[in-house]
């Protein structure tokens, strides 16, 4: 009985080998870490993209202060909501006009610089 079966290395029954199957197992990996990459990083650009949001209305809501009580000195420094501002007004010389200058700092980084001209 033995004797009557013929093994035929050539045929394949329809499956995978196993270096087929590592290979297809590592380019999946790689995908995968590419996409958890991908993952962490918008992560870290959304946070950074609320920071400045944040800064942005606090800059407003500074300047607005400023536009109903004008400040009388020329820089100003100050602490908002955790972030540290520094304020600089200048006259401009070919107009009528000063330039308002505000900068929202955190961490020692600056967030947002916010310019107004307004009229003497």
């Amino acid at each position: 009985m033995m004797g009557n079966i013929r093994f035929n290395l050539s045929m394949r029954n329809g499956g995978f080998t196993l270096i087929e199957v590592m290979i297809s197992l590592a380019i999946i990996s790689i995908a995968i870490i590419s996409l958890l990459g991908l993952r962490d990083r918008g992560v870290m650009l959304i946070n950074s993209a609320e920071e400045i949001n944040r800064a942005s209305l606090v800059a407003q809501g500074i300047m607005n202060d400023f536009e109903i009580n004008a400040p009388s000195e020329s820089k100003r420094e100050g602490e908002k909501a955790g972030f540290l501002w520094r304020f600089e007004a200048s006259e401009i010389p070919v107009a009528d006009i000063n330039e308002w200058r505000l900068t929202l700092y955190h961490d020692n980084k600056e967030i947002v610089e916010l310019v107004e001209y307004v009229p003497r």
